[in-house]
């Protein structure tokens, strides 16, 4: 069987990629194609392909801090309000593939290496990408605790508990459903309790504002 970074080297060719583009691909880029690769045979309890949740929770993250384009001062403001900014987009596209895929941490490693994105990996991607990852022997409890330690994992699980509590997208809503929005209210209480990330936004999107009035 093919590995997952050839793959996506043969996937990048296909759109017409030559290889000397593949020397300049973004790590979110290699994020959403290692997503949508490892997602590629999957759905949702609704019927809806599986890669439908991260890229619902990646528009989510735009809307709040990107809104239409990025603006010069995005990573000044984030840093100056306490919010993580690199290696998040990254996080919330591929969340679930070594939780939910037969893809591996080292299988996404070997794929950033490829691509000359090690260090970035290293840096902003490999920690956080594994406490979001939920070990099935984990009850809730012990997964958020070891997710809490990361900021940057606890911000991706943040969108990923929003995008869960999207009711509309059940096809039926049961005593389980009912339980499992209330354990998705606990975890998003648990984050903001750690990390302020509600009240940090509001602080970010008023902080940003001044600073572009200002240019």
């Amino acid at each position: 069987m093919a590995k997952l970074k050839e793959i996506i080297k043969e996937r990048y060719l296909a759109m017409g990629k030559t290889e000397e583009d593949l020397k300049n691909i973004s790590p979110k880029d290699l994020a959403f194609q290692i997503a949508f690769h490892a997602h590629r045979n999957q759905k949702r309890v609704n019927g809806d392909n599986y890669i439908t949740h991260p890229l619902s929770m990646a528009e989510s993250y735009l809307n709040i801090f990107y809104k239409d384009s990025e603006s010069p001062y995005t990573a000044e403001a984030m840093k100056d309000n306490g919010i993580p900014h690199f290696g998040v987009m990254e996080v919330i596209l591929m969340h679930d593939v070594i939780e939910d895929t037969e893809y591996t941490l080292k299988d996404i490693e070997e794929t950033y290496e490829d691509f000359g994105l090690k260090w970035f990996f290293r840096e902003y991607i490999k920690r956080p990408l594994k406490l979001i990852t939920h070990i099935k022997s984990e009850n809730n409890k012990e997964y958020m605790e070891k997710l809490l330690d990361d900021q940057i994992a606890s911000l991706a699980k943040l969108f990923d508990t929003m995008d869960n509590l999207n009711l509309m997208t059940l096809t039926t809503f049961g005593d389980k459903e009912y339980d499992r929005a209330k354990r998705y209210l606990k975890n998003f209480k648990m984050i903001n309790d750690r990390y302020h990330y509600l009240e940090k936004i509001n602080a970010y999107l008023d902080d940003i504002g001044v600073k572009e009035k200002r240019a």
